[in-house]
């Protein structure tokens, strides 16, 4: 179904405003990630040169802080990886689904991974409960499985995307 030229033009600008947005994600974690990598090596340099004025609980302290530190470290540059493969190409597709017990009618739109912004999702990964939709319904009725339970409501919209190079490449 062809898209009127209101639906189009919001289409482009949703998908400029979800590039920006993981442009911005991309270069904070960016430079965390450089940051944290540079004061991890001094701190286990500082340790090293240091071992002997150091005593044994101060040592085991400043490890544990420094590995825990390291592990958040790799969850930041998991979710870096993430948001950089879906820089370019960074949904595939958008359900709008109404709940039964809700007015709110709302746009879902599905990709690889997650993206947020301000704490509410922009992307849902394809793999959550709520994008399940998108695989196992139709436009009407249609549910999810959600931690508080079934969500019951309609799917007013389901729509597929090809998106390369931060350009949507139908003729929507």
């Amino acid at each position: 179904m062809a898209l009127n030229e209101k639906e189009r033009k919001d289409e482009k600008n949703h998908l400029n405003d979800t590039l920006a947005e993981i442009e911005k994600q991309v270069s904070a974690l960016g430079k965390e990630i450089n940051v944290k990598q540079e004061e991890i090596t001094e701190f286990k340099k500082i340790l090293w040169e240091d071992k002997g004025s150091i005593d044994s609980v101060e040592m085991r302290t400043g490890l544990m802080a420094s590995e825990m530190e390291a592990n958040f470290m790799l969850m930041k540059m998991e979710k870096y990886k993430k948001l950089l493969k879906v820089q370019y190409s960074p949904y595939f597709g958008r359900i709008d689904f109404k709940e039964d017990n809700n007015n709110l009618e709302r746009k879902i739109y599905i990709g690889l991974t997650n993206v947020e912004k301000d704490l509410e999702n922009i992307i849902y990964d394809w793999r959550s409960p709520i994008a399940s939709m998108f695989y196992d319904y139709g436009i009407g009725r249609a549910s999810y499985e959600a931690p508080e339970g079934t969500i019951n409501g309609n799917m007013l919209l389901r729509r597929q995307y090809k998106i390369e190079n931060k350009k949507n490449n139908q003729n929507l």
